[in-house]
C-alpha cells in the first residue's frame, strides 16, 4: 500500500531576522549559508556563548562608530576572556557578505597602558614638517636613515608588520592574530581590512621600530601563525609608520625602500630573504 507523505511548506514571514548573519525576510537561521561560521574556536570556552553573530557585529560596529567615529570593529583587550571569545565569533566571511568590507581592529590596553589607538606623545605634524624642511635632495639610504631619526626624535615609533591574505585564510589567520595579540606573543594590535576577498590586509604593530629584539620576535611568531594557517605563499614586510605618515610608498621620489624588511613564508628555503631588522632599527 501506498503511503501518502504530506509536504509541509515553510513560508518566511518578512519580519524573521537571520541570527547569524543579521539578514532580514531571506531565510531562517537554519538556512543561513554562514552558520557553520559562528562558532567559538576550541581553544576557548563555547560555554556561555551564543552564535548571534550578525546582530552581536552590529551592535559592535555602532558602539566603535559612535565611540571613535570609524568603520572597524575595535576590541579594546583588558584580559576579559568573555569579550574576547565573542569578538572572535566575528568571522571576516560573515563580515564581507553583510557589508561587503572587512575592517577589524583588537588593541592590548594591557601592554600598551592606554586604549586610544596611538599615544598622545606621538607628534606627526612635527615629523612632517621636519621632514619637509630636512630631506631637500638626499636619496636612499641616507633619505631612509634620517627619516627614521625624525620618526623617533618626534615620538612617531610604531611600524607594523604587514602581509596580504585571502578572505577563506583569514578566517583561520584573523583569530590566531588575535588570540596571540592579547596574549602577549604577537605586537599591542593588529587589525585585518579589505574589500577584495582576493586580497586582504592584514597589520600587526609594534611600538618601537628601533627595538630589534621586539621586532623579530612578533616576525618569528607571527611566521610561525602564518605557517600554520595560510594556504598559499605569504610575503611578511616590516613598515615603520613614519614612513607612511611623510608618504613612502612605493615609487617614492625619495627612492626609499617603502619596507625595511620583507620574509616570504611558504616557499622553499631559498625564497625566503634574510633580516635586516637589526640594521635598520638601529640606523640613523
Amino acid at each position: 500500500q501506498r503511503r501518502h507523505t504530506a509536504r509541509v511548506s515553510l513560508s518566511l514571514p518578512m519580519a524573521v531576522k537571520c541570527r547569524c548573519c543579521g539578514v532580514v525576510g531571506e531565510h531562517f537561521t537554519f538556512q543561513c549559508p554562514l552558520k557553520d561560521q559562528a562558532v567559538v574556536p576550541s581553544t576557548l570556552s563555547r560555554q556561555g556563548y551564543s552564535s548571534r553573530t550578525g546582530d552581536m557585529a552590529e551592535r559592535l560596529k555602532a558602539e566603535a562608530d559612535a565611540h571613535d567615529n570609524q568603520t572597524a570593529v575595535t576590541y579594546v583587550h583588558r584580559n576579559d576572556l568573555q569579550t574576547l571569545s565573542k569578538f572572535l565569533l566575528l568571522k571576516p566571511s560573515a563580515m564581507m557578505a553583510r557589508d561587503k568590507y572587512v575592517f577589524l581592529v583588537v588593541r592590548d590596553a594591557m601592554r600598551t597602558g592606554y586604549e586610544s589607538e596611538r599615544p598622545v606623545s606621538e607628534d606627526v605634524e612635527g615629523l612632517i614638517a621636519a621632514w619637509g624642511s630636512q630631506h631637500h635632495e638626499q636619496k636612499g639610504e641616507k633619505a631612509r636613515d634620517l627619516l627614521l631619526a625624525l620618526g623617533r626624535a618626534h615620538g612617531v615609533t610604531y611600524a607594523k608588520w604587514l602581509f596580504f591574505t585571502t578572505l577563506r585564510d583569514a578566517n583561520d589567520i584573523w583569530p590566531a592574530v588575535v588570540t596571540a595579540v592579547c596574549s602577549g606573543k604577537l605586537g599591542c594590535s593588529a587589525k585585518l581590512q579589505g574589500d577584495d576577498p582576493r586580497r586582504l590586509l592584514c597589520c600587526v604593530y609594534v611600538p618601537d621600530f628601533s627595538d630589534c629584539d621586539d621586532v623579530a620576535r612578533v616576525r618569528d611568531n607571527l611566521s610561525s601563525t602564518l605557517s600554520a594557517h595560510s594556504t598559499h605563499v605569504t610575503d611578511l614586510m616590516f613598515k615603520p609608520d613614519c614612513f607612511s605618515e611623510c608618504g613612502v610608498y612605493r615609487g617614492n621620489k625619495w627612492r626609499i625602500n617603502p619596507t625595511l624588511e620583507k620574509f616570504r613564508i611558504g616557499g622553499t628555503p631559498d625564497m625566503k630573504s634574510s633580516s635586516n631588522v637589526g640594521e635598520y632599527g638601529t640606523g640613523g
